[in-house]
């Protein structure tokens, strides 16, 4: 988005949640409204309940620099719902 390549993470328990940059208190959203804005509305086609991203609300969901993604995960679990 705008040049910063972004991953959003959800964690369906909503156990964990970045504290870096672009985490919900990241003052990088401040910054870049324009990419807030554009993040917040992102069309999710078969998971209508993540549609809208909003800082601060405890969805289990957060936005994480690629290069932070890299750096803190080193595993990560995909769940396909074929239903």
């Amino acid at each position: 988005v705008k040049g910063n390549l972004l991953v959003r993470v959800y964690d369906p328990w909503g156990i964990e949640s970045w504290q870096g940059d672009w985490s919900d208190a990241s003052t990088l959203w401040d910054t870049y409204k324009e990419i807030y804005s554009i993040v917040s509305n992102l069309e999710t086609e078969n998971y209508p309940e993540l549609r809208y991203w909003q800082r601060f609300r405890k969805d289990g969901s957060f936005w994480i620099s690629w290069d932070n993604f890299l750096k803190n995960y080193s595993h990560i679990y995909i769940c396909v719902n074929f239903s």
